[in-house]
């Protein structure tokens, strides 16, 4: 038998003669983690479902009030941060009044969700931690239900995250600097989340 024919089956069946195909490195399965999430928040914002009585309440306040009269206590029993509420008053004002406009302020707070969540993961978690945070998060279905429900709570999220970021770099960088966390965390709760946002004229605790 030929020796180089011996030589080079020998050689097949050695490990370091097989090719491997390499794993992904975890940033990229990161990634595609978060588009997948964005891809099911997409599904649920294409669903374009009717509006819900909670959600009806507050479009109503909305689309029959002027900018200025968003700033007073809202009717029917409803109540959210004066940012969430100029936000979609400039959606209405420039796209109209079908539900998917009307959704489209918390779809788009979902997304950004989704991407800053993994800015903030993968700041503080280890890579391995960060890639099943962001897993976790992607696949959350109160966090992709709400990033279609025309209420604010996909934006307190949002903010919420923001939050976490400047925060989070305030504690690492420089204790001198907790000033302007502290103001991160007024303007935010004032204009979108709930940590201080009793002080907005228009927010209402029975929303």
């Amino acid at each position: 038998m030929d020796c180089s024919i011996l030589r080079t089956t020998n050689s097949m069946r050695r490990p370091d003669a097989m090719k491997w195909t390499p794993a992904p490195p975890l940033e990229v399965v990161v990634w595609g983690l978060a588009a997948l999430g964005i891809l099911f928040r997409l599904r649920q914002y294409l669903f374009d479902r009717s509006l819900w009585l909670d959600e009806a309440l507050v479009v109503l306040n909305i689309m029959h009030r002027s900018p200025s009269e968003l700033l007073k206590p809202l009717d029917y029993h409803q109540g959210a941060p004066l940012g969430f509420l100029a936000l979609e008053k400039a959606a209405v004002l420039g796209f109209g009044t079908s539900e998917a406009v009307l959704r489209l302020v918390p779809f788009l707070s979902g997304v950004l969700s989704m991407i800053l969540f993994v800015i903030v993961s993968r700041r503080f978690l280890a890579p391995a931690a960060s890639m099943i945070a962001v897993g976790l998060f992607a696949v959350s279905d109160p966090l992709i239900y709400y990033s279609t429900e025309a209420k604010q709570y996909s934006s307190d999220v949002a903010v919420a995250i923001l939050r976490a970021r400047r925060c989070g770099r305030t504690c690492r960088h420089c204790v001198h600097h907790w000033g302007d966390c502290a103001l991160v965390f007024a303007a935010s709760g004032f204009c979108f989340g709930s940590s201080g946002s009793e002080l907005a004229p228009g927010f209402n605790t029975q929303a």
